[in-house]
């Protein structure tokens, strides 16, 4: 291992010093084919040559990264390389990660080498081209004219491993081919010329990078920004719309604004409550029947209203039965209070509840008849407030009794 680890430090700086003058240039490290937003990768074949000695994939993998940390442009990526190499116990697309892969490989030059057809048995190919042909060569790391031709593969034709890296007579590939040599052009002895190849390197996954205006300064690029004119870098848009939730004046898409929505991050059209708590059923884990009392109170001081403004024969014992001690809202409320106390089981409470609804029918059928007829007693605007009012009533008083199991 360590005799490796010299040959490669050797090999790397000689190649380093001599190529300087052949490859005075920088690597095309984003294709100018692709936009912002897309994935690729990118492979080299070294130019500078090692051994193919070791069974450890790790020292194949350690060179190209080597190299790869010392090509400028490159080193920038903050990627990882590994080696387009097999030995007896890892295999190629195990050792690069590229199972199930698709996407597109670009060599140093930005040209398109391959589109990738990898299959979770990696029987058939690693690259478009295996079998048939690529698009463009396998150039140096710097996409200039490279100095070495074979890279060591240890693979054969069909993507298997195939006289490994490590053995007697690991398989080669040659990079200035566009078919099937590229991956496997015979085999060599390693006691013959053991320094003669170099290694094939493949990128991490790459992504084109966005750049353009950030007009509220949020960190994300205005052509991504789901609201390009307000800050919000997290992105947040709850129903899904592209339309971030800090501009979004519906975030549920239920067509309430969230300004008067109960539930601005449900979607709710109807806008149902049954506890009369101001929060919407959708988004209410717990049912408040104290704030359905208050909503009935509520109710029953409009129709008393409604009631004084008519001044109907008999008015003052139409109020009594809605807000008298035996009345709708005082029954409603002592049953409530006595529940939520502890002091009443709940049939019973379900029994107070009944009776408020038998008194708040008693008061209906007086309201029926000072309304009807030639001469009504009580006409509209009061009419109509009242008979709400009662029907809003009846509403909170049956939501109560659904919330105890009737």
């Amino acid at each position: 291992m360590k005799t490796f680890y010299k040959l490669v430090v050797a090999t790397v700086l000689i190649a380093s010093s001599l190529g300087a003058h052949v490859n005075a240039q920088e690597p095309v490290t984003v294709p100018p084919e692709l936009v912002a937003g897309d994935t690729y990768r990118l492979i080299f074949i070294t130019n500078s040559e090692t051994v193919a000695t070791s069974g450890d994939i790790n020292d194949y993998n350690d060179f190209v990264s080597n190299v790869a940390a010392s090509t400028p442009g490159l080193a920038d990526l903050g990627t990882s390389w590994k080696a387009l190499a097999s030995t007896q116990s890892v295999n190629v697309i195990v050792n690069t990660g590229l199972s199930g892969f698709s996407g597109r490989f670009y060599n140093t030059r930005g040209e398109h080498i391959a589109t990738a057809t990898t299959g979770s048995s990696y029987s058939g190919a690693l690259f478009t081209g295996v079998y048939g042909s690529h698009s463009a060569t396998i150039v140096s790391e710097t996409g200039g004219n490279q100095t070495v031709y074979y890279a060591w593969t240890g693979t054969g034709y069909n993507g298997q491993t195939y006289r490994p890296l490590g053995g007697s007579s690991p398989v080669l590939g040659r990079s200035n081919v566009t078919n099937n040599p590229w991956i496997y052009d015979g085999y060599r002895s390693n006691t013959i010329k053991p320094t003669h190849g170099g290694l094939y390197a493949v990128s991490g996954l790459l992504t084109v990078p966005v750049t353009g205006p950030d007009a509220d300064d949020d960190g994300v690029f205005d052509d991504l920004d789901n609201c390009p004119n307000l800050e919000n870098p997290l992105q947040s848009d709850n129903d899904s719309d592209g339309s971030g939730d800090v501009c979004d004046l519906d975030d549920d898409n239920d067509f309430v604004n969230d300004t008067s929505d109960n539930c601005p991050l449900e979607a709710n059209t109807t806008q149902d409550d049954s506890d009369y708590d101001g929060l919407g059923d959708a988004c209410d884990a717990n049912f408040n029947n104290g704030s359905l009392v208050s909503a009935a109170d509520i109710a029953i001081n409009l129709a008393v209203e409604a009631i004084t403004d008519a001044n109907p024969p008999g008015g003052n014992g139409m109020i009594a039965k809605l807000t008298g001690n035996g009345g709708v809202i005082k029954t409603v409320a002592n049953a409530v209070s006595a529940f939520n106390g502890g002091l009443i089981d709940n049939a019973t409470y379900l029994s107070e509840l009944q009776s408020a609804l038998d008194k708040l029918s008693a008061f209906d059928n007086q309201v029926a008849a000072k309304i009807s007829g030639n001469k009504p007693k009580i006409v509209d605007p009061e009419a109509t407030v009242i008979t709400n009012a009662s029907a809003d009533i009846r509403t909170i008083i049956g939501n109560l009794k659904i919330a105890a199991g009737a």
